[in-house]
């Protein structure tokens, strides 16, 4: 009688956890890959112009029919199916909202690269420009320093501004030199 009781039990277990859905409807997990293509593509369009989302958006929703083996119809009821069983049409959303949010994830990272790669190259450019400007300024500054060292008359001169200078001062320094005629 026991064994009796346990195969009886066994048996509605078993019939009991088979799923009553039908074999045209789509799997649970082929499902979330069609509602998360889906709803790329509804994004991508809200992104275009809206002469354009006309042209694109059957061919784009046909692509990706054709890619679960599909057609619109079985895509239909298999939405209408899921709705009337609303704790499994929300696990199904659950599992397309984590893949949408970690796809998100992976275009900000892969932005942030992007981004990054830019800045270096911009700052290596920027580094060059101002290492540019900086010589130039410096060299502007040592050919005005030089300017004025050629006026100097002492080599170890105090205010370090130019003196007034004279030819016949020129001439003296120049025959201390010996570096007349």
């Amino acid at each position: 009688m026991q064994r009796f009781l346990g195969i009886l039990l066994f048996f509605i277990f078993i019939v009991g956890c088979k799923s009553d859905r039908p074999d045209y409807i789509i799997k649970e997990k082929e499902m979330a890959g069609l509602l998360r293509d889906l709803h790329l593509i509804d994004g991508y369009l809200n992104t275009l112009p809206s002469d354009s989302v006309q042209r694109l958006s059957a061919n784009l929703i046909e692509g990706v029919y054709q890619h679960y083996h599909v057609d619109s119809m079985i895509v239909r009821e298999s939405l209408e199916y899921y709705s009337k069983q609303p704790q499994v049409l929300n696990r199904i959303y659950l599992k397309v909202d984590a893949e949408l949010k970690d796809m998100a994830v992976v275009a900000q990272e892969v932005s942030r690269k992007a981004q990054r790669e830019i800045f270096v190259k911009d700052s290596i450019r920027s580094a060059h420009v101002a290492d540019s400007l900086l010589r130039l300024k410096n060299d502007s500054i040592r050919s005005k320093v030089m300017k004025h060292l050629l006026y100097w008359k002492d080599s170890d001169s105090v205010d370090l501004k130019p003196k007034s200078w004279s030819w016949e001062e020129r001439s003296r320094l120049l025959e201390k030199l010996k570096l007349t005629n």
